[in-house]
């Protein structure tokens, strides 16, 4: 199997929400292909609540930062 990493970008944006971000990034992690990073590009982000989401993401998937 081909093990190069693949990179996913991502932005995010003030007004989106916090459950579709969880969910688009669960997708990506449940994924079978295992060498894959996540780029997060947080564009203007002043909603605590998004923040927060952003910030378990990062602290429930320590083994990928």
């Amino acid at each position: 199997m081909n093990n190069e990493l693949v990179s996913i970008i991502m932005s995010v944006y003030d007004g989106d929400s916090p459950e579709f971000l969880r969910e688009a990034i669960q997708s990506i992690i449940d994924q079978d292909y295992p060498n894959i990073e996540i780029i997060l590009i947080a564009d203007g982000v002043r909603n605590n609540l998004l923040i927060s989401s952003i910030e378990s993401i990062v602290n429930n998937n320590k083994e990928m930062v």
